[in-house]
């Protein structure tokens, strides 16, 4: 069974100088979402659920950025329990904000940055671009943790170039938590590097992967695997351990922007500037629900809190179909939300 193109909600005007540039959660149980504008104001969107499964949307204004285009957002626990939300500009400031704050704290951690991660579970913040290499940096003190040292000169004993367009922290067995001593990292020449902070500052492990161009995204599953997609349209499964691709995820016809994996469920959700948002199993790799947007796409995230009840002993199809929703984002109609029903 195929997923039905159903908005449930919108959001805002679509302009040029509003669309968005990243998204996150505000929490896995609630119905808002935080998006990061052109512009550099970070917003929360709240979504609530009416009468006749109509969606009401609320929003307000958190904090405004830095000069230069915001690349990613993320959230971090802090000492006493609570969270911060943490944004990266293009320059290379990190601004952290708390609720009960009306300031951010900010600070400068070198740009260009092309994306920002956070390991979940701790303070740490992973940030690369080009000619930019992997850092890891403590919100807590503020402190580069790791610098990462380019590899070696290749054969004609040139010096290999610098360009990390996504890195991801391995999942730990068991829970949501991540390890914050192993980092993989793509990059817009193909390769996918390894990182152990605790024995080099050179990858332990690099892969230049065969028909695949500038890699774009990567996204850890488990503790040894990952998905990684480039601006082509590849989007595979990839073994740490082996150092092999062990699956290829198919129907894409447009290069691959953003990944999510469900919380609790085996799905992967995928969008780009094909238009489409594509939902898979996991261990099939088998396309379970698609839609059509009509925008080009830059951000995807799976949206729990919107979970219908369990459908019982129906097929995957079906219960895709109806409990799978998915926040997604774009360039040009930069406000306007869709999810798979």
């Amino acid at each position: 069974n195929r997923v039905v193109n159903s908005v449930l909600a919108r959001w805002g005007v679509q302009t040029r100088e509003t669309q968005i540039q990243s998204l996150c959660l505000s929490s896995i149980s609630s119905g808002s979402v935080v998006a990061a504008l052109r512009n550099n104001i970070v917003k929360e969107v709240e979504f609530k659920k009416g009468k006749a499964g109509h969606f009401h949307t609320s929003e307000k204004d958190i904090m405004e950025g830095s000069q230069s285009a915001i690349v990613s957002l993320c959230k971090s626990p802090v000492d006493d329990g609570g969270e911060r939300l943490v944004s990266c500009s293009q320059d290379g400031w990190i601004e952290c904000f708390r609720s009960d704050s009306n300031i951010p704290n900010k600070f400068e951690v070198g740009g260009p940055v092309e994306r920002m991660r956070g390991c979940s579970g701790t303070s740490t913040v992973a940030i690369g671009g080009k000619e930019n290499d992997l850092s890891l940096w403590d919100l807590s003190t503020q402190q580069c943790t790791f610098r990462a040292r380019n590899v070696p000169h290749d054969k004609l004993d040139m010096r290999v170039p610098i360009w990390v367009t996504d890195m991801a922290f391995p999942k730990l067995q068991g829970g949501t938590k991540q390890d914050n001593n192993m980092v993989w990292t793509c990059t817009g020449y193909g390769q996918i590097r390894v990182y152990d902070v605790r024995t080099q500052r050179r990858p332990v492990r690099s892969k230049k992967l065969n028909n695949f161009g500038h890699l774009k995204t990567i996204l850890s599953v488990d503790d040894t695997n990952l998905v990684v997609g480039d601006v082509q349209g590849h989007l595979a499964r990839f073994d740490v351990a082996t150092m092999r691709i062990n699956g290829h995820f198919k129907g894409f016809t447009g290069g691959i922007r953003s990944l999510d994996i469900h919380p609790s469920k085996p799905l992967l959700a995928s969008c780009g500037l094909d238009r489409i948002v594509r939902v898979h199993h996991l261990s099939t790799r088998k396309v379970v629900g698609e839609v059509y947007v009509k925008q080009k796409l830059t951000d995807v995230k799976f949206c729990p809190a919107f979970d219908l009840p369990d459908p019982g002993n129906h097929s995957l199809e079906e219960h895709i179909g109806k409990k799978t929703k998915a926040y997604q984002s774009h360039i040009q109609d930069s406000k306007s939300w869709t999810w798979l029903k």
